[in-house]
């Protein structure tokens, strides 16, 4: 296994200025504290009832917009569009009344998907994120108080990715905090991926020999056979990037015309899988000589190619829906396909506890519980939201300190899963 996570978790909780509870109490940035979305609770995670479990709290406040929620201390942050202007969010963690709304600058629809889409990054002091139109930002954690900004295009020459009958939908990425260092991916043939100093926005590095155009995922820190890198999703490759110059390491190609480019590739060991609408699934090995990487094609699948909706690993068990209307288990290192399951009908977006996944449905909003076993599927719960609005459910599911948070533009819907256990055991 990939020790990464615990070392990651070590150091969330060692970070100065960090203003901490508990690690299951937070969900600090995209993905979760471990960066592969799977919660840090250690609840049982009760089957649901036909209703579903307990809605305990919902607010309307949150405009248009795709961007989930990082959850830090008695706070949520998120973003949202309302009118042409886009918004840094701060809630109240338990009313979920909102405390702060700062203008970021324009929003808008870009390709017909009006609203921010990143998620946002915090230390407990500073918050970090970036708009639809490439406006990345720092603001003071508390009371959203901008502290600086910069602008992809304008201030990086960032490209991005032109995709199938030319679509296009603006910035999408979640920047990732490593240390004092942001790192982003603006694209564009200066460097796709650049570090800045996360208190300035002052440019540590950029990765002058990957310049291939921005795609819509995010970075994400990995260690392959032994070295702490960087692994980014561009529009033509899947590489690793060097956390101190900003050097490429490897890379390997997953070209093509897609639909979308939006899936974070995953790691486990040094095998690497992505994945692109329409075009299906690329996995590599990585391996290492000396001081040279290189990632080897080890098979591709045809038949998973994810969107958007993430890709859950367990072991080398990858969980994940494709556009063939079907959730599967796959081996990571061969690629065989240990079981798919039509129950879901439509792609879904994923997130995980205690050793279950939750499905949103990306047409209907129906969230669907499934135990994560690569020998067979198998369902514990399913319900549909008492509300919902009339876009796509495309902003994934999380659970943190035995709640369930589900966005859905405006609305934010809060359930308590513990309420569901002690129910059951009464």
């Amino acid at each position: 296994m990939n020790p990464i996570p615990l070392l990651l978790i070590i150091l969330y909780c060692l970070l100065p200025g960090w203003e901490k509870t508990s690690l299951a109490a937070d969900w600090p940035w995209w993905k979760g504290p471990t960066y592969d979305s799977k919660s840090p609770d250690r609840h049982p995670l009760p089957t649901w009832p036909a209703d579903g479990p307990p809605l305990v709290k919902q607010t309307q406040e949150l405009g248009t917009g795709y961007s989930n929620l990082c959850i830090f201390g008695d706070k949520i942050y998120t973003l949202g569009d309302f009118g042409d202007k886009s918004y840094l969010l701060i809630l109240d963690r338990d009313t979920l009344k909102v405390l702060h709304k700062t203008e970021i600058g324009p929003g808008g629809s870009v390709g017909g998907f009006a609203g921010p889409k990143s998620t946002p990054t915090t230390d407990g002091v500073y918050i970090w994120a970036v708009n639809q139109n490439g406006i990345l930002f720092c603001a003071d954690a508390k009371a959203g108080r901008m502290i600086w900004k910069r602008n992809y295009y304008k201030d990086f020459d960032g490209a991005m990715s032109i995709l199938k009958n030319g679509m296009y939908w603006g910035y999408a990425e979640s920047p990732l905090l490593d240390g004092d260092r942001l790192i982003c991916v603006p694209g564009g043939k200066s460097g796709s991926v650049v570090a800045l100093e996360k208190t300035t926005g002052k440019l540590i590095w950029r990765s002058k020999e990957l310049t291939d155009p921005a795609s819509y995922a995010s970075v994400t820190p990995v260690t392959i056979a032994g070295v702490r890198q960087y692994l980014v999703l561009t529009h033509n490759l899947v590489s690793g990037i060097g956390i101190d110059k900003g050097e490429l390491l490897w890379s390997g190609d997953c070209s093509g015309t897609p639909l979308a480019i939006c899936t974070d590739p995953v790691c486990v060991d040094d095998y690497v899988f992505v994945t692109r609408a329409k075009l299906g699934g690329w996995g590599y090995k990585v391996v290492r000589h000396g001081d040279r990487f290189k990632a080897e094609l080890v098979y591709q699948l045809k038949e998973i190619d994810n969107t958007h909706h993430g890709l859950i690993c367990v072991g080398y068990h990858v969980y994940t829906t494709s556009s063939k209307g079907a959730f599967c288990c796959f081996d990571m290192k061969t690629g065989k396909i240990l079981w798919r399951n039509r129950a879901i009908r439509n792609m879904a977006s994923l997130g995980y506890a205690s050793g279950n996944l939750i499905l949103r449905n990306e047409r209907t909003g129906e969230l669907t519980q499934v135990v994560a076993d690569a020998k067979e599927y198998k369902e514990v719960g399913r319900f549909r939201p008492s509300e919902r609005s009339d876009q796509r459910a495309w902003t994934w599911p999380i659970v943190v300190d035995g709640l369930l948070y589900v966005r859905d533009q405006q609305l934010l819907l809060v359930y308590d899963l513990q309420k569901v256990s002690k129910r059951q055991n009464q």
